[in-house]
């Protein structure tokens, strides 16, 4: 998975409600591997913390 993935995953997250997030979430949880999932947490704090 490259930032271009994380990218367009990030925007697809953006648009869902609540219940396709929900279900996107479980479902990525069951694919991404453990280092892709902390990847994507960092992505998330950079973005909420402001800096992204």
């Amino acid at each position: 998975m490259n930032n271009n993935d994380i990218s367009y995953l990030m925007n697809m997250l953006g648009k869902m409600d609540k219940n396709q997030l929900a279900n996107g979430l479980d479902r990525m949880n069951q694919i991404l591997t453990p280092e892709e999932k902390q990847k994507i947490i960092r992505i998330l704090n950079t973005k909420n913390n402001g800096q992204g």
